[in-house]
């Protein structure tokens, strides 16, 4: 590697580290496991942007967690990245919403065939 090139690889790192933070800042909305990262942000070989942070509770250590995202949004604007983001809390919602229909519904059904089950077996 010749001299000016890890100059400009050091320059480019160094933005890296910092649109990758702003990244997160708007990310952890999304996922609290954001909150959680304090390593170097670096490229995976998915070519995706990835860090890593250790995650305590009460002080014990519980793990480490790891986050990714797609580089396409580093070049993103703070705006577009709030609009990102807001989808993403969407969708999950409405997933959680779904899941939560569904499992009110076998729920239900469980408890109509034990009933009829009862009722059957009571001769009502």
């Amino acid at each position: 590697m010749k001299k000016e090139e890890l100059s400009e690889f050091l320059k480019l790192n160094k933005q890296l580290q910092a649109d990758c933070e702003r990244v997160k800042k708007h990310m952890k909305r999304y996922d609290s496991d954001y909150l959680d990262v304090e390593s170097e942000w670096y490229i995976n070989s998915c070519g995706e942007c990835e860090s890593f942070g250790d995650v305590y509770s009460r002080g014990c250590f519980m793990g480490t967690t790891f986050v990714s995202f797609d580089p396409e949004l580093l070049t993103k604007t703070d705006e577009d990245l709030e609009s990102y983001v807001n989808k993403l809390i969407e969708e999950k919602k409405q997933k959680k919403r779904k899941e939560a229909e569904e499992r009110a519904k076998r729920e239900q059904d469980t408890k109509l065939k034990m009933f009829n089950k009862l009722k059957e077996e009571l001769g009502l």
